[in-house]
């Protein structure tokens, strides 16, 4: 049968779970850093909050993509798959854009723990 694979000496590996958390951690820490820590009354306008969004889908993209490339470099995959570098790259969009999604939605959340910012939603007009 063409495109069967019986990778039968293939254990697995956990990349997901480090993606996943890598993920959770960098917006979390996003939010909380924009919400709770920061919280300046200079930070209000949504292009402000914007900026923090951009920079963890971006740090985001770099461990997504380093994560997948540490292991395609390792052989920490099927042997009988074909893994080029648009995959690995695919992953570290993959992981971009959830972070997108993510921030976004917990977004409206997390302002309630803010003073200054409370008001300030990605969706708010500049």
């Amino acid at each position: 049968m063409a495109g069967t694979f019986t990778c039968t000496d293939y254990m697995g590996t956990f990349y997901y779970g480090w993606l996943f958390w890598a993920l959770a951690g960098i917006v979390i820490f996003t939010l909380l850093l924009y919400y709770k820590l920061i919280d300046s009354p200079r930070l209000v306008r949504a292009w402000h909050l914007w900026m923090f969004i951009g920079g963890a889908t971006l740090l985001n993209f770099i461990v997504g993509y380093g994560i997948a490339t540490s292991a395609t470099q390792e052989g920490n995959y099927c042997p009988e798959l074909v893994i080029t570098n648009g995959d690995v790259i695919s992953v570290g969009l993959t992981q971009a854009l959830l972070t997108l999604i993510l921030t976004i939605a917990l977004s409206f959340l997390f302002r309630y723990f803010s003073t200054n910012c409370r008001n300030t939603t990605p969706l708010r007009p500049w």
